[in-house]
């Protein structure tokens, strides 16, 4: 509950173009609206 009060006075100016962050996305098998099957297979290649 405090984090819900405390984001009200919380300053969300952030550039998020300056952020870099490590991210890897893999969806599921299953997956019929963003599956990218070529990364998938990359993925599980190593």
């Amino acid at each position: 509950m405090n984090q819900i009060c405390s984001a009200a006075a919380t300053g969300w100016e952030i550039d998020h173009r300056a952020l870099r962050l490590p991210v890897l996305v893999i969806t599921g098998l299953q997956d019929r609206v963003i599956l990218d099957r070529v990364v998938v297979d990359r993925q599980f290649a190593h």
